[in-house]
C-alpha cells in the first residue's frame, strides 16, 4: 500500500510530509510510536493527537529512541538535503512501519 504525498512547512521554518484525510486507514490512535525507513536508515516518531483531527502530518523522525533525549529530528534535514517535494509513503507494516522515499 503506497501513496503520493505533499511537502508542507509547519512552526519555525520546519518541513513535513502530509499523509492526508484517511490517516485511520493507515495508523492506530492505540499505537503512537512509529518507526520510519528513510533511504535505507531506521528512524522513530511518536503521533500527536492533533494527528488524528487537524493535523495529518509526519514532523518527526528522531535517529534513536529513548525517554529524555529522542536524537536529532532528520525528517527536515532529508526533505531539505534531497529538495524533495513530493514523497512516496509506504506501509511497512500497518500501524508500526512506514516507508519513506522521494518521488520528486
Amino acid at each position: 500500500m503506497d501513496r503520493k504525498c505533499g511537502v508542507s512547512w509547519y512552526g519555525n521554518r520546519r518541513k513535513q510530509i502530509e499523509i492526508g484525510e484517511d490517516v485511520n486507514k493507515f495508523f492506530s490512535k492505540n499505537c503512537r510510536n512509529i518507526k520510519l525507513e528513510i533511504d535505507g536508515k531506521t528512524y522513530y516518531a511518536k503521533l500527536p493527537d492533533s494527528f488524528f483531527s487537524t493535523c495529518k502530518h509526519i514532523r518527526t523522525a528522531y535517529d534513536r529512541v529513548c525517554k529524555n533525549k529522542k536524537g536529532k529530528n532528520r525528517l527536515h534535514e532529508w526533505v531539505v538535503k534531497n529538495n524533495v517535494k513530493k514523497a512516496r509513503f509506504d506501509v511497512i507494516k500497518t500501524h508500526i512501519e512506514f516507508k519513506l522515499s522521494k518521488l520528486e
